[in-house]
Formats: structure tokens, C-alpha cells, sequence
């Protein structure tokens, strides 16, 4: 934290601590670091993601889509996409959506085998 008060507009370094405080499960203080890093640049792809993740942890369900969907309008990612259609499939109720961003992200494919298999068993599982 200290390191952050010493380079205030280094905005990586406000995502690790972020992540760092996620890691904790310090929610409120790392979503406090995450709208830091937002106020500096609102189109952080990085930034944006982990306060999806962080509302999504607050049970913050359509807040959390919001922001996730913004993410992934900056950068194309698996990990977000997938976050985004687990959001949609188990806690928005909302199965078009997430079926939508599961066959986006295969279509995408920017994504390791590993996280492909994922996207699929997802798929195989919610399109019964």
C-alpha cells in the first residue's frame, strides 16, 4: 500500500494491490482501490474486470454483469467472458445471455484448451 502512495497514478500497480486485497477477502477494500484505478483511466480492461469480480463476490448480480459487459467491450477475454455467462447462467437466471457469451467466447477462440473444454462442459450442461 505504501508503494501506491509513493507512485499514486501507477494504475497496475493499484490492480495488483486490488487483486491482492482480493485474495484476502477484503471486498470492500479492494473495490475501493478498483474505483481508484477507474476514476484514473474508466477504461482500464483490467480495472473493469476485477470490480466485476469484486461485485460479483458482494452478491452485486446486475452491477457486476454491467461492469463485466464493459470489460469485455475493451478487451476481448476468456476468463471475463466466462465470468460474465456464469453471472448471467446461475445468478441473473438469465440463460440466452449466458449461453450467448459461452458460444461468443468459442467463436472468439482466444482461449487456452483448457478454458475452452470449460466453455464447453458450460455449454453441454445449460443447453439441455
Amino acid at each position: 500500500m505504501q508503494m501506491t502512495m509513493q507512485r499514486p497514478n501507477d494504475i497496475s500497480l493499484k490492480n495488483k494491490l486490488t487483486e491482492a486485497l482480493m485474495n484476502a477477502n477484503q471486498w470492500e477494500a479492494a473495490e475501493n482501490f478498483a474505483h481508484k484505478s477507474l476514476e484514473q483511466d474508466p477504461n482500464n480492461f483490467t480495472s473493469n474486470f476485477l470490480l466485476g469480480i469484486i461485485l460479483h463476490q458482494k452478491k452485486q448480480f446486475d452491477q457486476a454483469a454491467a461492469v463485466l459487459e464493459k470489460a469485455l467491450t475493451i478487451q476481448e477475454d476468456a476468463q471475463a467472458r466466462y465470468s460474465l455467462a456464469v453471472l448471467y447462467l446461475y445468478f441473473l437466471h438469465n440463460k440466452e445471455k449466458g449461453l450467448f457469451h459461452l458460444n461468443e467466447g468459442l467463436k472468439k477462440n482466444t482461449m487456452s484448451v483448457q478454458m475452452s473444454e470449460l466453455f464447453k462442459k458450460e455449454l453441454e450442461k445449460n443447453q439441455k
